[in-house]
Parts: C-alpha cells; sequence; structure tokens
C-alpha cells in the first residue's frame, strides 16, 4: 500500500497549497520539495488527523470507514459509484476557482485532503486503478468487518396471518425421486410431471456438482447409493456442505430473470459465502426484510460478484426486456437479484431458511435463520428429522404404497420396477404391470431381485397372489391387456360385410361379435363416409 510520503510527492505544488488550507497546517517553505516534506510530517500526527477526521461531513467519514473496512483499497470505480467522482478540471482551473472549497462527492472532500489517493494497484489478483488509503492512516482507521458489527438491520414481526414457509428436508425425497427417474427410459416425461417447488434443473445442476450423478447425467454408483442409505440428517448435511463448497453449482448462472453472455470468471462460492457472512450476523429467531438485507450488502459490500471497476465489462441481459444491465447502476437488477435467489432458493430448498408472505400466491419478502442453520453450515448434523422406518405396503393388485418415511434406497430400488402413478404430496404409489416389468427388464433387472425387495422392506410378506402374478409374467410374458379401442357397431351383419367389402375395409380390425368390430382411430372418417355411401348414417360418439 502506498504511504504518506508516496501520496504527497503525487500531488504538485497548488495541490500542496490545499493541503494546507484544508489541514490548518503552519508551513515555513515554499519551494514544493520542502513544502512536501513539512506537509508529511505534519500529517504523521494522529491527534492532528482525528481532529480532521471528526470535521468531516458525516458522508465522507462514512466513505473514509468504507475503504478502511476493505483493508484500505478498492477499485476507483466502485468507491465512486458509492461516493461520487472527482470533477475533471486541470490545476489552473481548481486553484483559480477554488472548487476544494465546495466539493460536489465525499470522494473531493477525502481527494482534496490527501485521506485518499489515487494509483494503479494490484487488487485481487490483477492491476486495476485503486483508490488507497496511505499506509499510516490505514492503521489509525482500522475497523471490523461489517460482518462482526451488530446488526443494524430492525427485525420485523409477523402475525399468524402471514403464510410461513418453514425449512424442510423435502429437498431429500425429491433428490430420490430425481435418481430414480434418470433410471428409467420415461425419464423426460416423469421428470416434466413432477413440477416441484424446486426446479429440476437446479437440483440436477446441484446433484452433478456434488458426484450424485455422472458426467452422463445417470446416478453414479460409487456415491448415489450410499447416500440414498444415510441417515436423513446425514443426507441432508453432504447437500448443503456440497453446495456451500463447490464452484460447480453456480446458482448465480441459474438466477431467474438474468442471461449472461460471454466468458466470465463467476465463482458461486464467493458470493453464496458473502451472503452466509452477513446472514450469521442476524439473531436466530429475527425475522428480516428480503429488501433490508439486500440494501445492506449494497451499503457495506457491493462487490459481491462484480469486482469494481468491470461493472461496465459484463454482458448481462434481463431475460424479460432483453436489456443490458451494465454499470453499477444495475446492481440491484443484477447482484440484487442474485442475493434474493439465493436466499429463497438454495438457502430455502436446503433447510437453512424460513421464508414468509403476507398473503397466499404472493412472493416472500421475509426470512429467518431455521432451527438448522447453525448445524449445517458447521458440517454438523442437524436434529430431529424424522427416521425412515416405514415399510412398503403391498396390495394384491399390484399396488406399492410408500411414504416419505420409508427408506429412500428401498423407494429408488421399488420405483424402477413399477408404473408411477398419482399420489398424495407426501406418499408414492407404484403399480407394477407387464409394461413396467418389462421395462425394468430391459435394464437388467430381474423379478427376482424384486421379490427380494418386497420381502425386504414389505411390513408383510408380498401377498401370494402377487408373488404368482411376477412370476407368471416372469415365465410367459404378457397374458392380459385392458386397451382403449374405437368400436363400431352396425344393427346387422350384412352391414359389417358391405362394409369389408368397401374401400374403407383395411380401417376394420378384429370383430368383437357379428355386430361390433374394432376400427382404425385415424379411419374413423373414412369408415363414416363409406357408411353414407352404402345408405347408413352414423355417429360418432365419445371418439378421442
Amino acid at each position: 500500500m502506498p504511504d504518506l510520503k508516496y501520496c504527497i510527492n503525487s500531488r504538485d505544488n497548488g495541490f500542496l497549497k490545499i493541503i494546507v488550507e484544508l489541514w490548518g497546517l503552519e508551513t515555513q517553505s515554499a519551494d514544493p520539495e520542502s513544502l512536501s516534506k513539512e506537509i508529511q510530517c505534519q500529517l504523521a500526527a494522529e491527534d492532528l488527523f482525528r481532529e480532521v477526521i471528526a470535521a468531516l461531513p458525516t458522508e465522507a467519514q462514512k466513505a473514509l470507514a468504507f475503504l478502511a473496512s476493505a483493508n484500505g483499497v478498492l477499485p476507483w470505480s466502485a468507491f465512486t459509484n458509492k461516493f461520487g467522482g472527482l470533477r475533471d478540471i486541470g490545476p489552473i482551473q481548481r486553484d483559480r476557482e477554488k472548487i476544494y472549497r465546495n466539493p460536489i462527492s465525499a470522494t473531493e472532500m477525502l481527494w482534496f485532503r490527501a485521506l485518499i489517493g489515487r494509483e494503479f494497484l494490484e487488487y485481487r489478483g490483477t492491476i486495476q486503478e485503486c483508490a488507497y488509503t496511505p499506509e499510516e492512516f490505514k492503521a489509525w482507521l482500522s475497523v471490523p468487518a461489517p460482518s462482526n458489527k451488530i446488526n443494524p438491520l430492525n427485525p420485523r414481526s409477523i402475525s399468524n396471518n402471514w403464510i410461513v414457509s418453514k425449512a424442510n428436508d423435502n429437498i431429500l425425497d425429491l433428490t430420490c425421486t430425481v435418481l430414480a427417474a434418470l433410471r428409467r427410459p420415461d425419464s423426460p416425461e416423469l421428470l416434466k410431471a413432477l413440477n416441484p417447488p424446486l426446479p429440476i434443473a437446479n437440483l440436477q445442476s446441484l446433484m452433478s456438482a456434488i458426484k450424485l450423478t455422472g458426467p452422463d447425467g445417470l446416478p453414479s454408483a460409487d456415491s448415489a447409493r450410499p447416500f440414498l442409505e444415510m441417515e436423513r440428517a446425514q443426507a441432508l448435511s453432504l447437500l448443503v456442505s456440497g453446495w456451500k463448497d463447490s464452484d460447480k453449482y453456480n446458482e448465480v448462472m441459474l438466477t431467474p430473470g438474468l442471461r449472461f453472455e460471454g466468458k466470465h470468471f463467476i465463482d458461486p462460492r464467493q458470493v453464496r459465502a458473502k451472503v452466509i457472512e452477513y446472514i450469521n450476523a442476524l439473531e436466530a429467531d429475527e425475522w428480516v426484510a428480503i429488501d433490508d438485507f439486500i440494501n445492506w450488502i449494497h451499503e457495506v459490500a457491493p462487490d459481491v460478484l462484480r469486482q469494481a471497476g468491470e461493472y461496465d465489462h459484463w454482458l448481462i441481459r434481463s431475460t424479460l426486456t432483453n436489456e443490458p444491465l451494465r454499470g453499477f447502476s444495475s446492481w440491484f437488477e443484477v447482484e440484487g437479484q442474485i442475493i434474493r435467489h439465493i436466499l429463497t432458493g438454495p438457502m430455502h430448498w436446503l433447510a437453512l431458511l424460513n421464508l414468509a408472505a403476507e398473503n397466499a400466491g404472493e412472493p416472500p419478502t421475509l426470512f429467518q435463520k431455521s432451527a438448522w442453520f447453525e448445524a449445517l453450515l458447521n458440517d454438523q448434523l442437524p436434529s430431529g428429522l424424522e427416521p425412515e422406518n416405514d415399510p412398503v405396503v403391498m396390495s394384491s393388485s399390484g399396488l406399492l404404497h410408500m411414504t416419505r418415511h420409508t427408506p429412500r434406497i428401498a423407494r429408488y430400488q421399488v420405483s424402477r420396477f413399477g408404473e408411477w402413478t398419482q399420489s398424495p404430496k407426501s406418499d408414492f404409489v407404484y403399480r407394477l404391470s407387464p409394461h413396467s416389468l418389462s421395462a425394468a427388464a430391459d435394464q437388467g433387472l430381474t423379478t427376482t431381485h424384486l421379490i427380494s425387495l418386497l420381502r425386504k422392506y414389505g411390513k408383510n410378506p408380498p401377498p401370494p397372489s402377487l408373488v404368482k402374478a411376477i412370476k407368471r409374467w416372469q415365465e410367459a410374458g404378457n397374458e392380459a391387456s385392458i386397451e382403449s379401442l374405437c368400436v363400431l357397431r352396425v344393427s346387422s351383419p350384412e352391414i359389417l360385410k358391405q362394409l369389408r367389402e368397401s374401400s374403407a375395409g383395411h380401417y376394420l380390425g378384429d370383430s368383437l361379435g357379428p355386430v361390433s368390430v374394432v376400427v382404425n382411430k385415424a379411419g374413423v372418417e373414412k369408415v363414416r363416409t363409406a357408411l353414407a355411401r352404402l345408405g347408413y348414417l352414423a355417429d360418432i360418439i365419445d371418439v378421442q
């Protein structure tokens, strides 16, 4: 960090006289070199420094404290975006108009007093134009990081009428469902039909990041099974730690309403770590407005994603308007939206935060640490998760019923043998059928394995009739089917005979009796036309 000597020596003689005036110094030197040394000597007095700081307007004090909280250096654009810039005026006009007596920003107040300097410095691995405070002043301005201060946000209160979404471990059940679906040939249809609160794309990205799925998108044999066999507390802890430490799961890129164009280095860990840091400053039981929290980060740590100096370089568009979101003025549309997504998305899905909305159907406006927040973020097991000890309930009709308290590994395995049915929100129901057993067989699964699973996880042994039906399918294949058919009924066998001999005859299928026949649905109108030509009018009833 440049010191006071460097900062003073970089100023012209007119500027040195400005420093003398604004600090109220008494100097004897006339030549610039001697004057510079005399100023450096006097400015190095801590008592005088504190007097000058105390006389500054609040905004200037705030700006200096903000710079100090960033270890005395920030990209110039970040600092001036927040506290205003410098007028582009040469030394002659500056001295003639004495603009330093009427500064237009906190930045100018500090600049003309040499409390800050402007120089190209290394900042987070790159050389950038930075605002800095001289090394001597930095020691006197040292302050704790904002997140270690008392929370400045006002807690909010909610009534019984508010809609509260308590943190829960439902993500474990959804993860099991998705892992099972990915093993099935009809996975696209199954995943589309799920429509859960957590977007499937986000969950799949997280599963990939923590290696529950492999490069092919399918469940990993090495990690998926152990995950499904874990107790719920351990499995939830694994998901949270994987999310917290992963640079592969990128909620920044998944934030609704934003589209990132071009190549940008985005480390999502940096963003979520800053959000977590500020949540840590909150009390465990207090409700905080999401907007207040976002404003707080905007105030004290805006560079959570784009570093100062980069606000004009990133190309980000609104997916609603397609308008580019450039510059620090777009902070709430970009960083603010990302923070909101982290709070209401991953941190809620992963049971870290409770959310509240004033009315049903409205987006949440408040958040609160969950009862599991501290444990999960400190790699400890959360308490109070219900055990998975419900059995598989089987019926002789071929229905297999499980709850969210059935071992996930059991549901994962059994679900691969059955047709997925609509079921209550907390339950999972699968139906065994020739089609589902055939699909399982195509993946190398056997009925012997299925019967073993039912015996292992069932409350009672499988019904004998169900076991018999499974074994008969294995031996003889499909012996029965139920179809939806289009049927033609006429008043006499003679009409059917005439129709079979007509041009529409090839649309007729199996006879169902002397006056009934199956009709190919694609040929219904052809058959109807042929009947009319033979002198018979036909109604069409409920043909889909």
